[in-house]
């Protein structure tokens, strides 16, 4: 068994629940039985008791994917997020990514409904997020204007 306690936001507790897994994984050559994950996501709970962990993504255990250890996969949850993502293994990564963060039924209808409603079509769309909040006190963030001249070059 393994249990993961984080209390931040939601990137945050699914980032250490993959490091965590992973490197038990790595340690056991093994998947744990069980992934206690109530003690994630407390900032968007009502009661702290109950686990909303297949509010957001399907039970492990309906995913019929395996995973197979050949060697350890070297993972720092504590840097992972600061490295150059061009970096990761995700290759090795993505089969851990399948199993415990699949999207829930309630997560997918959530996704589909605007974009049937506004008849979007995402390969024709592009979404941008500047987090330019709390996240300059842990990495140095470029301007907002770097980020507006970068989208108009993807987007002309």
């Amino acid at each position: 068994m393994l249990s993961i306690n984080h209390n931040t936001g939601f990137f945050s507790c699914c980032s250490v629940k993959i490091s965590k897994i992973i490197n038990y994984f790595s340690e056991n050559k093994t998947l744990p039985n069980t992934v206690v994950s109530s003690r994630l996501f407390r900032m968007y709970k009502i009661d702290n008791n109950v686990d909303i962990t297949q509010d957001f993504f399907l039970h492990p255990d309906n995913i019929s994917k395996t995973i197979t250890y050949s060697n350890e996969i070297p993972i720092d949850r504590f840097h992972f997020q600061f490295e150059n993502y061009k970096s990761v293994d995700y290759e090795r990564i993505v089969p851990f990514v399948n199993k415990y963060f699949t999207p829930s039924t309630q997560i997918i209808n959530i996704y589909k409904k605007p974009i049937t409603k506004y008849n979007i079509t995402p390969d024709n769309c592009i979404g941008l997020y500047y987090r330019g909040t709390y996240k300059c006190s842990e990495t140095k963030l470029d301007s907002f204007d770097s980020y507006y001249i970068k989208l108009l070059e993807l987007v002309v």
